[in-house]
């Protein structure tokens, strides 16, 4: 056998009075929530320490949501694109083109992150903000 695998004669001799040690610090720890667990039990209710509160599920399934029709959002797209040119040089937020579309705003952050960037007649001139090059 190796002596890789078993700690040599000096390695346990420091080892012994550690696992002593951690032995004894176990029992003290013991002691301490036997005595905690009495405190608890005596005390009264209003200073018993609260539980915690459990994680609140959700009132009931929700209904799938169905996927827009593909010329549905391909429509997304076009009334996007014409909001931004009827806004001209100014532009629009993000939350205003939500807002007018009816869209989630998330929804339209990511049709800017993954479309909007790939066209070449868009500009971001601010912060959530998108006009039409002139």
């Amino acid at each position: 056998m190796s002596s890789e695998v078993f700690p040599s004669s000096a390695a346990l001799r420091q080892i012994l009075p550690l696992a002593e040690k951690r032995e004894a610090l176990l029992k003290k720890v013991e002691a301490l929530d036997r005595q905690i667990a009495g405190l608890r039990v005596n005390a009264p209710a209003a200073a018993a320490v609260p539980k915690a509160q459990p994680v609140r599920q959700a009132a009931g399934r929700r209904k799938p949501v169905e996927a827009a029709p593909a010329g549905e959002k391909k429509d997304t797209s076009a009334k996007i694109l014409g909001l931004l040119k009827a806004a001209g040089s100014k532009g629009a937020s993000i939350k205003e083109i939500a807002a007018r579309l009816g869209m989630k705003v998330q929804n339209v952050h990511v049709w800017f992150s993954f479309k909007g960037r790939r066209l070449a007649a868009l500009q971001k001139i601010g912060p959530a903000q998108w006009a039409l090059k002139a």
